[in-house]
C-alpha cells in the first residue's frame, strides 16, 4: 500500500512580496473629529501568473484597498501576496482554474488578515474584507 498521494497541485511556499501603507493626511486625520460623510472604501484585486518552469509557477495575488473621505485619501494599503505552486496535472484547463481560482481562494485569507492587522494596527478601524468568489472573478474572465 502506497502512502503517496496524488495530488494535482501543492502550494511550496507564499509569502509577502510588496507591502506599502500610505496615510497622507497624518496626523491630521488623528485629531480632526470626522463628521457627517462617512468614507469610501474601494477595493481591488489582481491575480498574476508567471511561469518559472515545466511545473512550477507564481501566483500573485495583489490586493488594493483605498480610503477616501470626499477628495481625500485617508489611506492606501496595497499587498502582493504571492504562492509557489507546483503542478501535476494534464490539462491547460486545469492547469488555470488551480492558479487562477483554488490557488488565490487558498492564499485570500492571508491577505485579508494582512490587511485587517495593517489598518487596525495604524490606528484605524480594522477592514476586514468580504470573501471573493475567485471562480466567478475566472469566469467573468474567460468570458470577456
Amino acid at each position: 500500500m502506497s502512502n503517496k498521494v496524488d495530488e494535482k497541485f501543492r502550494i511550496v511556499a507564499q509569502y509577502i512580496k510588496d507591502l506599502s501603507f500610505e496615510v497622507p493626511g497624518a496626523p491630521k486625520y488623528f485629531f480632526e473629529k470626522i463628521e457627517g460623510e462617512k468614507p469610501a472604501i474601494e477595493i481591488g484585486v489582481d491575480i498574476k501568473v508567471k511561469k518559472v518552469n515545466d511545473d512550477i509557477f507564481t501566483v500573485l495575488l495583489h490586493t488594493k484597498v483605498n480610503n477616501k473621505l470626499k477628495d481625500e485619501v485617508l489611506f492606501l494599503a496595497e499587498v502582493d501576496y504571492e504562492a509557489v505552486v507546483k503542478l501535476n496535472v494534464e490539462s491547460e484547463k486545469e492547469e488555470k482554474e488551480i492558479l487562477l481560482i483554488d490557488t488565490p481562494s487558498m492564499i485570500f485569507p492571508f491577505v485579508r488578515e494582512i490587511i485587517c492587522s495593517l489598518t487596525k494596527d495604524s490606528g484605524f478601524p480594522p477592514i476586514v474584507l468580504n470573501s471573493i468568489d475567485f471562480k466567478e472573478m475566472y469566469n467573468n474572465k474567460v468570458a470577456k
